[in-house]
């Protein structure tokens, strides 16, 4: 399947099924950076909690194409302060490190500004060195804290692509590094919020995963 038969859309309803097929190309691993706990599927409470989706509340993006779900990005508002939510990711076995993580929380970013969240805030693993990194590349001056069970809570603001790419359109690679192979960068129009997004980033925050609402 070629990258550009993926579309950006928010979730609606009728996705449930296709949310739940997800499991069958997603290792256990990729289940645990999530969800934090050994599962063989996605969990039947995060799969009920889906209803609740408002796209004021909480916001989800799913990365489709004919053959069904590859991706999910979604925020969730702090009920006690708006101006913060909680950031989840998760992409399908075959779609990781392609990036299409970037464009996705590039949206989930706009959808954010236009909604007043200004800070993001993201439970990591501690040894999910490759997110933890992205975020301290991307986002200089995130804070991060040490909870109980041992994850690292990190609090930065929404990710502005401005910030990140060159005025020809391609985000500048970082002094001493070359720039990877070409990522997915897609360019869609949805009810939530549009735009044409250019070409160019790199994999961002791979494997930031945050804990689903209760």
């Amino acid at each position: 399947m070629k990258e550009s038969d993926l579309v950006i859309r928010p979730y609606r309803a009728d996705d449930l099924e296709g949310v739940r097929a997800m499991s069958d190309r997603l290792s256990s691993a990729s289940l645990y950076q999530r969800f934090f706990v050994g599962t063989p599927r996605l969990p039947d409470s995060y799969l009920r909690s889906l209803s609740t989706v408002d796209h004021r509340g909480r916001v989800v993006l799913l990365a489709v194409s004919a053959a069904g779900v590859h991706a999910i990005a979604e925020y969730i508002r702090d009920a006690a302060d708006p101006a913060t939510s909680e950031l989840a990711f998760l992409v399908t076995d075959p779609w990781q490190r392609r990036g299409l993580s970037r464009p996705l929380l590039m949206r989930l970013a706009t959808i954010a500004a236009s909604a007043g969240v200004t800070r993001f805030r993201a439970d990591v693993l501690p040894e999910n060195s490759a997110a933890r990194a992205a975020i301290r590349r991307y986002h200089p001056g995130s804070t991060f804290t040490r909870l109980p069970d041992s994850l690292y809570r990190y609090e930065f603001p929404p990710l502005d692509h401005r910030d990140h790419e060159d005025p020809r359109g391609r985000e500048a690679a970082p002094q001493g590094r070359t720039p990877g192979p070409r990522p997915f960068w897609p360019k869609t129009t949805d009810p939530l919020t549009s735009g044409r997004w250019s070409r160019g980033g790199q994999l961002f925050l791979k494997g930031l995963k945050v804990r689903p609402a209760r």
